[in-house]
């Protein structure tokens, strides 16, 4: 289990599979779409994704911030 902190102040915690730690990193959770969808970056332009940073913050801690 980890949980991530979203630009929002929101906590998610999120299930990780074994493989997370060493070759898998990665993070699925109902709470981004929403979050995402929350700040309507659901959709974007061809090949041109928001950009967002996942910094640890503690042991299986992370915060989640947007690249400008």
């Amino acid at each position: 289990m980890v949980t991530v902190e979203l630009p929002s102040g929101v906590v998610l915690d999120i299930a990780v599979l074994p493989g997370f730690w060493n070759r898998c990193p990665e993070l699925r959770d109902e709470g981004f779409r929403v979050w995402f969808a929350s700040q309507g970056q659901l959709k974007w332009a061809h090949r041109r994704p928001p950009k967002y940073d996942l910094a640890p913050a503690g042991p299986a801690q992370f915060r989640l911030s947007l690249i400008a």
